[in-house]
């Protein structure tokens, strides 16, 4: 990777969930340095000693799972935390858009993930505000905490579901989001799929030997919210008659 950017055939090099030590001894041995050090940072895990020293070394420290995702404690922690919640209220905002703002606050860049159109929308404005100094030491505040133990807010109708596709076919089924044409996922005959998604989100299906024809088509019911912030549903692709399509 040196010599490719030596060579002009590649332009900046990373490394990705290296803790201090690594990035010292890489630092010290490595002809070119890198530029950007990925790795986890949310609320409940602020990566401090990671991101100061990326502070020191002039690098760029970028996010991933700035959301919550890495939590296995069945609620997503973050979105489901009422101190963000009503810090997102107080704004006017979600509870997402606050926690990347805090990040990019902290020096950050991030790197939000979605599916869904009007996700995507509101994780692009980010900057039409600010979080008071209060508002983001209290976030600072979470760190280390145990995420397993903070006060949860009601889970919003339109929170993101869990959803586990079983494919009931004799062989590969073609999963799409909504009406694409390009499928976005093969499933194996017989095989499972996990994603996330929101209600309203719509889903079709093929066989693999004959792609154009939609065989299954299904709409992530509408939630009426509630305290299940792990939300979870599943789902069978099976043929459906005409009249169902």
């Amino acid at each position: 990777l040196d010599r490719g950017v030596a060579e002009g055939k590649v332009l900046s090099l990373g490394v990705s969930n290296f803790g201090v030590a690594e990035l010292a001894q890489l630092w010290g041995n490595a002809r070119v340095k890198p530029a950007v050090v990925q790795s986890w940072m949310d609320p409940f895990s602020q990566n401090r000693e990671v991101r100061a020293w990326c502070e020191k070394k002039g690098v760029v420290f970028q996010a991933y799972s700035t959301l919550g995702t890495q939590h296995r404690t069945g609620a997503n922690p973050v979105l489901s935390s009422a101190l963000l919640a009503r810090i997102a209220a107080d704004n006017g905002r979600s509870v997402a858009q606050v926690v990347l703002r805090w990040a990019l606050s902290r020096g950050a860049a991030v790197l939000p993930r979605s599916s869904n159109p009007a996700r995507m929308r509101e994780n692009l404005h980010l900057f039409d505000f600010e979080l008071s100094p209060a508002e983001l030491a209290q976030i600072d505040s979470l760190d280390g905490v145990d995420p397993r133990s903070v006060a949860r807010a009601p889970r919003p109708a339109d929170a993101p579901v869990e959803i586990t596709f079983a494919n009931a076919l004799d062989e590969a089924a073609l999963l799409r989001w909504g009406d694409a044409t390009v499928p976005g996922w093969t499933l194996s005959s017989r095989g499972t799929l996990q994603l996330q998604s929101y209600s309203g989100a719509i889903f079709s299906a093929a066989a693999a030997s004959d792609p154009a024809q939609t065989l299954w088509r299904w709409s992530v019911p509408a939630s009426e919210g509630g305290e299940d912030y792990g939300a979870r549903m599943a789902v069978t692709i099976v043929p459906l008659a005409k009249t169902e399509l």
